[in-house]
């Protein structure tokens, strides 16, 4: 039986990059939550995608284990950019992001770029990314206030400034249990980056980070000389 659709939730089932286009016309004072329904995979290939802005709505995604592929954005002197610019909260589970590429200024992130309130990763992937700003950026998250991420893999490229994980950039709480997470980070400045969060106020993770940092040390790639001219273009 369906889920009972409650009041102040949009349902949406995704088939076409088309349908995921309507939430950025929904009434945002009459829909404070938007339940994103994956049924095909959606192919991004030749189209400059513009993020979308669901600022102050909780975004759930149930992704049905379909994929989201060839993903281009560059909005490289704008804040607050992924697949999301900005969202309140922002649920994922069964969801794949495969061969994606993400550019701007900061908060940024190839799912989204801010959220104010919680990240959940729950089963998801991330495959073939490459996030490239200046600071506050990670591979799936730019920013949020918590990401709990569990039974996800995530294979994903970042490059920076400063302040970038491979997963999220920054993150007051970060929970995160039976996880795969093979990212490579390459900083210029580098005082917080790491694997899985670039920067966090709990003391636990600089250890967490500094354990992946090790194990990955010998897979952490330099710049090509095209990502070396990007990030100087965006520090100047």
């Amino acid at each position: 039986m369906a889920k009972k659709v409650r009041s102040g939730e949009k349902l949406i089932h995704i088939t076409s990059i088309e349908d995921l286009e309507k939430i950025r016309t929904i009434d945002k004072e009459m829909f404070n939550t938007v339940i994103l329904v994956l049924d095909n995979d959606l192919d991004f290939s030749d189209i400059m995608f513009n993020p979308i802005d669901a600022k102050g709505v909780n975004i759930v995604i149930k992704g049905n284990k379909k994929h989201i592929r060839n993903l281009t954005i560059d909005k490289g002197k704008c804040m607050e950019i992924g697949l999301f610019s900005r969202a309140k909260s922002l649920h994922a589970i069964d969801l794949y992001m495969v061969d994606y590429i993400v550019i701007g200024q900061d908060c940024v992130g190839g799912l989204v770029g801010s959220v104010d309130e919680e990240v959940i990763l729950k089963k998801c992937g991330f495959f073939d990314g490459h996030v490239i700003a200046q600071a506050y950026c990670g591979g799936v998250v730019g920013t949020s206030k918590e990401l709990n991420i569990e039974e996800t893999v995530v294979k994903t490229r970042v490059s920076g400034r400063d302040i970038i994980g491979g997963v999220v950039g920054t993150s007051n709480r970060v929970k995160e249990n039976k996880n795969v997470i093979d990212t490579r980070i390459h900083a210029v400045i580098g005082k917080a980056k790491g694997p899985l969060v670039g920067y966090n106020s709990e003391k636990e993770f600089p250890r967490v980070n500094r354990m992946l940092s090790e194990a990955l040390k010998h897979l952490e790639p330099k710049a090509t000389p095209e990502e070396e001219e990007i990030i100087k273009l965006m520090i100047r």
